[in-house]
């Protein structure tokens, strides 16, 4: 089984913010990232433009564990918050 290997990248500070998670798809790694940057008290909330979502590799869990990094962006907090910004004016 595939899982992918997700982050979510602090842009100004250079740095990975918080664990590595493990999704299926990007598509439930967008919604997390969704999440923690609808929480207004959290850094990516208050600040979503300076954060990106990042694939970092893939995780191969068959009858041995191998890991294939290659970094990907899924998702610019710059484009989350552009995309709410949208849908909060939308009636």
């Amino acid at each position: 089984m595939r899982q992918g290997l997700y982050c979510i990248y602090d842009r100004l500070a250079g740095i990975i913010l918080g664990p590595v998670q493990l999704h299926r798809h990007d598509a439930a790694a967008v919604r997390t990232f969704d999440e923690i940057a609808r929480m207004e008290n959290s850094t990516v909330g208050r600040h979503p433009a300076d954060f990106a979502l990042i694939r970092v590799g893939h995780l191969y869990i068959d009858e041995e564990v191998a890991v294939h990094a290659e970094t990907v962006v899924i998702l610019e907090g710059s484009q989350w918050a552009a995309m709410n910004v949208v849908n909060a004016e939308t009636p």
